[in-house]
């Protein structure tokens, strides 16, 4: 009754939308949510906008999602809130580069990234192939924590990417002593044993003493996912 009540009140009428929202029924929590934005807006209408947004992605509405938590930022919502909200919008819509971007934005705002962070951020900077900028990542983080695993998955692809055989096999040793059912490390390191066994003949049998050239190249694809 009292959010209903005109003039309308705001903390009631946000409350209804999270009733709705816990009802499974975001059309309805996205009206009331909008509602409570504009009964809020001179107290701070940005857990209104949070929410609004949560249930337009819910819907499909993914760029009204968009505006709406650029929005809970412009109305003072918490910014990590924010910035993990719309990381997740980015990479439900398959944009890398928003997702790069916007990792980048809330890694850079704190004056000691964690190391779920840095491994997240390396994570993106694998997914556009900037290896490098992966790398120095994934050592930040494990500055910080040795033994963290996302960072180490991390440093021990992009050994793998460049060929490092030597370096890949000990990262991906070290992850298997840490958690010996580590499956994608299992992977890892089987792809690596095998190796030579994935050789391809290339024999050309051209030698005029007749002698069988034994010429063995390495061609055959093989490795590991991100």
């Amino acid at each position: 009754e009292v959010a209903d009540a005109d003039p309308g009140f705001g903390p009631a009428r946000l409350a209804k939308a999270l009733l709705s929202e816990i009802s499974k029924d975001p059309t309805t929590a996205t009206v009331h949510a909008g509602e409570a934005a504009r009964l809020l807006s001179a107290e701070g209408p940005g857990e209104a906008h949070y929410l609004r947004a949560y249930a337009l992605q819910r819907t499909g509405k993914n760029e009204e999602a968009a505006r709406a938590l650029v929005e809970s930022l412009r109305g003072g919502y918490d910014f990590e809130l924010v910035s993990r909200a719309r990381i997740e919008l980015a990479r439900a819509q398959n944009d890398a580069q928003a997702e790069a971007r916007l990792v980048e934005l809330l890694v850079r705002s704190s004056s000691s990234p964690t190391p779920d962070q840095l491994a997240a951020l390396g994570r993106v900077y694998l997914r556009q192939e900037r290896i490098a900028e992966a790398e120095r990542a994934f050592k930040q983080g494990l500055e910080q924590a040795p033994t963290h695993t996302g960072c180490l998955r991390g440093l021990a692809y992009c050994a793998y990417s460049k060929d490092d055989r030597l370096k890949a096999h000990a990262l991906f040793k070290q992850l298997l002593e840490q958690d010996p059912k580590d499956i994608w490390s299992q992977r890892g390191l089987k792809q690596l044993e095998q190796v030579n066994l994935r050789r391809v003949w290339t024999d050309d049998f051209q030698r005029k003493d007749g002698e069988v050239l034994n010429a063995w190249n390495i061609e055959s694809p093989y490795g590991v996912g991100v």
